[in-house]
């Protein structure tokens, strides 16, 4: 099975180097300038948390759910918002109880603005 944010990270080790503003990728981030050392700590949270629901699994479910939220400055998620189904409750589900109201890495010291909102397309595939 391969739990993935974004279609870019699929298959690599570390996240691409993105702007964070360019509309182009799967993970998007404004209202601040986070660089790519606290990306990679974005992933290594979501590496840490992810899990396939077991009924997903049985019912074979796949997709992407596109979620956009608030993150403050010491990491905490506010704002939750689902902007895409995957068409399955049990991958809806398991993203909002990974990111809703989650404890995120602190921005770095030097970034100065308080808040960041993040857009993340989380994509579900089994492999076969």
């Amino acid at each position: 099975m391969n739990l993935a944010i974004g279609k870019a990270e699929r298959y690599v080790a570390e996240p691409p180097h993105r702007n964070p503003n360019d509309d182009s990728f799967d993970i998007q981030v404004t209202g601040a300038q986070l660089g790519s050392d606290w990306m990679r700590q974005l992933r290594l949270y979501w590496i840490e948390h992810r899990r396939y629901p077991q009924e997903a699994v049985i019912n074979g479910d796949e997709g992407t759910v596109v979620v956009r939220f608030d993150v403050d400055r010491l990491g905490h998620v506010s704002h939750y918002e689902q902007l895409q189904t995957s068409g399955s409750r049990p991958l809806d589900l398991v993203t909002r109880a990974t990111f809703a109201n989650a404890q995120l890495p602190p921005f770095p010291y030097n970034t100065p603005e308080n808040t960041a909102t993040l857009t993340l397309s989380v994509t579900y595939s089994l492999i076969r």
